[in-house]
């Protein structure tokens, strides 16, 4: 894979806070998974639905602000390509999801929450 840069001390730090994310919604959704038997059933439909208002009143407060606040600042006409980030920064929010749910399963939600 020579067409991807190199791994610097930034991507390291970015990297171990992916994994750290990723374990901890892995750890989430492990648990949401069990809600689903219990009669608090409508929180799992409920929750993701909250999470996608906010996620569209968020990026429709954010083009509001920058049509009527513009940066002033304006991308260049023809920016230069950027090189493809490293597969270990790629992979890192994955891999947490994994660990958290299968981690969750052998009892690490009741270690960490």
């Amino acid at each position: 894979m020579p067409n991807r840069r190199k791994m610097g001390p930034g991507d390291w730090l970015t990297a171990t806070a992916f994994l750290a994310m990723g374990l901890f919604l892995g750890l989430a959704l492990a648990n949401m998974v069990l809600l689903v038997g219990t009669a608090s059933w409508p929180i799992i439909i409920l929750i993701p639905l909250l999470f996608a208002g906010v996620l569209v009143f968020d990026s429709l407060l954010g083009r509001l602000f920058g049509r009527f606040f513009p940066s002033g600042v304006r991308p260049a006409s023809h920016p230069a390509p950027k090189e493809r980030r490293p597969l270990v920064l790629l992979l890192s929010l994955p891999a947490g999801l994994v660990i958290g749910v299968v981690g969750a399963r052998f009892g690490l939600d009741d270690l960490l929450l």
